[in-house]
C-alpha cells in the first residue's frame, strides 16, 4: 500500500462503511454540495471531509467538481 495519503489505495483502505450511503445521498437531486454543510452531512455516515487532500487528488488526475 502507498504511504501517500492521497493515493487511491490509501483512500480505499480507510473508507468508512457508511461511505456508499453518503454517495447515494450526494447523488440525490436537490442535495446541496456546500463546503460549509458537507462535513456535517459526511459525519452522519461516519465519514470525514478533507478538502486539502481532495484538492490534491483532483489536481493530480485533472478532475473537477
Amino acid at each position: 500500500m502507498s504511504r501517500d495519503p492521497t493515493s487511491t489505495s490509501s483512500v480505499a483502505s480507510i473508507a468508512s462503511p457508511g461511505l456508499e450511503e453518503l454517495f447515494r445521498e450526494l447523488g440525490t437531486p436537490g442535495v446541496e454540495l456546500d463546503p460549509a454543510t458537507l462535513p456535517a452531512l459526511a459525519a452522519r455516515y461516519g465519514c470525514q471531509v478533507d478538502f486539502q487532500a481532495t484538492a490534491t487528488i483532483l489536481q493530480r488526475h485533472g478532475l473537477r467538481f
